[in-house]
C-alpha cells in the first residue's frame, strides 16, 4: 500500500508544477509610440515621441513602470499615476498638465527651455524638477505656473 502512495506522489508533482506554470503572472507591456494612442493602462514602460502632443485618454493615464514624454509641445488633459519616474519635455512649445500627475516611487521632471509650464498639482516619491523658460519665454516670474500643491 505504501508503494502505491508514493508513485501517486511522484505521478501528481509534474501536473501540479504544470499547473503553477500556467499561473504565472503576465508580463510587462512596455508602450512606444505617439500621444493619440496611448492606452489608459501601460503595464510596464511608456515612451512617447510627437509633434503636437495630445493625452486624454479619457481616464486616468496608469503607467506600471516610467513615463517618458518628448515632443514640441505637450497637452495632457488625463491625471498620471505612475508607478517610476515621470519625464516631460518639450522643444520649443507649451508644456501643460491639465490634472495631477504622481510618481510613487521616484521623480517628476519637467522641462520645456523655450516656454511656459503650466501645471495643476504634482505628487513624486522622491523629488520635484520644473525647469522652463531658460531660453527666452516671457520672463522668469511667468514661465512656471502650478495650480496645486507640490508633494
Amino acid at each position: 500500500m505504501k508503494q502505491r502512495k508514493r508513485w501517486l506522489g511522484l505521478a501528481a508533482a509534474p501536473i501540479a508544477l504544470a499547473f503553477l506554470a500556467l499561473a504565472q503572472p503576465a508580463q510587462a507591456a512596455d508602450y512606444t509610440g505617439d500621444c493619440a494612442s496611448i492606452p489608459n493602462h501601460v503595464t510596464g514602460n511608456a515612451t512617447v515621441n510627437d509633434t503636437a502632443c495630445v493625452i486624454d485618454t479619457g481616464a486616468t493615464l496608469i503607467v506600471d513602470g516610467t513615463l517618458t514624454i518628448d515632443a514640441t509641445s505637450v497637452d495632457v488633459k488625463s491625471e498620471i499615476q505612475s508607478v517610476g519616474k515621470v519625464t516631460v519635455r518639450t522643444t520649443t512649445g507649451e508644456l501643460k498638465l491639465r490634472k495631477k500627475a504622481s510618481s510613487q516611487n521616484n521623480d517628476i521632471i519637467l522641462q520645456s527651455p523655450q516656454n511656459r509650464i503650466d501645471t495643476k498639482g504634482l505628487e513624486a516619491g522622491n523629488s520635484v524638477q520644473v525647469d522652463a523658460g531658460l531660453n527666452g519665454a516671457e520672463g522668469s516670474t511667468w514661465d512656471v505656473k502650478v495650480d496645486g500643491q507640490i508633494i
